[in-house]
């Protein structure tokens, strides 16, 4: 696994057919090559995307949900046209010294996705919100090929709201003020008095032409779902608990992206040493 430096994000890699496995890091868009055994974990978060405006993924720690997302999810999107998506992927900073609030990081890592794939689309105005912003009225966002894109908001590991070492009552409802903004089609107070009119004036407010996605840690479940009242999407069938993968599959995935390094066989002691299975074990 060759490996190289990138500030902020931690250690980056580069997979390929010699070093097939990130070993603890999970995997990236560019790595899709070699993650294998979540076909259809992938095109159950794609058909919630599609009918929903809130997805919700969730499952316990080290199942591989930023995986998922990234090599799975991403990768099967980057060729998906009816609706093309631009993907926004979110490692939110939910600390007391966050410099910028959740709907403004949001915002800026939707301008670095446009900025990543040479997407064409208007910039924010100065003050402008990403609400106000994506409700614009006719606002399109053009790929390099000429497709209009959807953005697609993932927020990924977003138990660390709850996690974060002085975590408040007012901190942790301010984001979920602002994540029923997005998912609820609520327009923030800025915009709903009579000073704002002129502003109201340049919006669809009934559009909700993007997509979000929560993802985060299993046991903080009954955190997130305490929130129903605020974000009433939380109260829809719009859930995907992450399983572990069965030993067959995980058998299989093992074969699959190491082919060019594993000696026939090997494929199921790997398995078994990494998930402490035994041998004998039926499928779970």
């Amino acid at each position: 696994m060759k490996s190289e430096a990138s500030p902020g994000s931690g250690e980056r890699y580069q997979l390929d057919a010699e070093h097939p496995w990130p070993c603890l890091l999970s995997y990236e868009e560019r790595s899709c090559d070699f993650f294998y055994g979540r076909k259809s974990e992938a095109a159950e978060l794609l058909r919630l995307i599609r009918l929903n405006p809130l997805t919700v993924l969730y499952g316990k720690s080290g199942l591989g949900k930023s995986s998922l997302l990234r090599a799975g999810l991403f990768s099967l999107l980057r060729d998906h046209r009816d609706p093309a998506y631009l993907l926004v992927y979110c490692r939110l900073d939910f600390s007391a010294e966050a410099a910028y609030s959740l709907l403004e990081q949001i915002a800026e890592k939707l301008r670095q996705a446009m900025d990543n794939v040479g997407a064409e689309g208007p910039a924010r105005n100065s003050g402008e919100g990403l609400w106000e912003y994506l409700h614009r009225r006719n606002l399109e966002i053009w790929s390099k090929d000429n497709f209009l894109l959807t953005p697609l908001l993932v927020l990924d590991q977003f138990e660390e709201l709850f996690s974060q070492s002085g975590s408040i009552t007012d901190r942790i409802a301010q984001a979920f003020d602002d994540l029923a903004a997005l998912v609820e089609n609520r327009m923030p107070s800025e915009l709903a008095g009579a000073a704002a009119v002129e502003r109201r004036s340049q919006l669809d407010l009934l559009s909700q032409n993007y997509r979000v996605v929560l993802s985060f840690r299993e046991d903080y479940l009954p955190d997130v779902k305490s929130w129903e009242k605020k974000v009433p999407s939380l109260l829809r069938n719009n859930y995907l608990r992450l399983e572990p993968l069965t030993r067959q599959s995980a058998i299989d995935a093992v074969e699959r992206a190491g082919a060019a390094v594993l000696e026939a066989g090997v494929a199921p002691s790997i398995v078994d040493f990494v998930g402490k299975l035994d041998p004998d074990t039926e499928p779970t």
